[in-house]
């Protein structure tokens, strides 16, 4: 198991994903899954955590997969401007990245539209 210690206060996004991750202290990771999104999609562990402190980040529950535990997916960008979708979960104030890859041509047409919204609207403030 990989722990890696961030600070989350920084985090400017939709507050529903704001108030989820109040109580993460750190990202966790399980080994088995570093590696298999290094082999399947070129994905790197400390790729996948700057989506996560980039804006604008498109958060989403994941309904379809929260049958044992709550999960949620959000798609976003990494420091190289990556378009990604990640999946992820909270468990004991920890966030655990279950999968991450590049995003779909329809997540990616999908989420340059937002973030086109995102920042005229930021430009007005």
């Amino acid at each position: 198991m990989i722990i890696v210690y961030v600070y989350v206060y920084n985090i400017h996004v939709l507050s529903s994903l704001a108030r989820l991750l109040q109580g993460v202290i750190a990202f966790e990771w399980d080994e088995g899954n570093c590696e298999k999104n290094w082999q399947s999609h070129g994905v790197t562990w400390g790729e996948c955590e700057q989506v996560f402190f980039h804006e604008p980040i498109i958060f989403f529950d994941d309904d379809v997969h929260s049958q044992a535990e709550k999960r949620y997916g959000l798609y976003g960008e990494s420091n190289k401007g990556r378009g990604m979708t990640v999946f992820f979960t909270i468990r004991n104030g920890f966030l655990r990245i279950i999968s991450a890859r590049d995003q779909s041509k329809k997540e990616r047409s999908s989420y340059q539209m937002r973030k086109k919204l995102y920042f005229e609207n930021q430009n007005k403030i």
